[in-house]
């Protein structure tokens, strides 16, 4: 697989896992059904990039601490910007000083 095509199944992961982020409140609790429905369909979608990525050779202390970058980030930021989340600088720099442990652990 080229290396375009690895980066766009990585970029295709991220986006429909944020999306289907986005749709977890929609839902309701599961009981409304295009938004779980949806969600659902995202979040395998998203799984699904993955597990191409794995059998392409990316290693998986490579492909997921990355993803445990981006999820929170992404789930803390649809919150704060289309759920009206609040984002007190104490949880924003918990938060990325979280995700730098993680990505500095990954280069260990």
């Amino acid at each position: 697989m080229s290396k375009s095509v690895l980066i766009m199944l990585a970029i295709l992961s991220v986006v429909t896992q944020w999306a289907g982020i986005y749709l977890i409140p929609l839902t309701e609790g599961l009981t409304k059904f295009w938004p779980t429905f949806l969600g659902a369909a995202l979040f395998l979608i998203g799984i699904g990039c993955l597990a191409k990525l794995v059998s392409a050779g990316i290693p998986l202390g490579i492909i997921f601490p990355a993803l445990s970058i981006a999820m929170p980030v992404g789930a803390v930021l649809i919150g704060v910007i289309f759920f009206g989340e609040p984002a007190p600088p104490a949880k924003l720099i918990a938060l990325f000083a979280a995700a730098g442990l993680v990505g500095y652990a990954a280069t260990v």
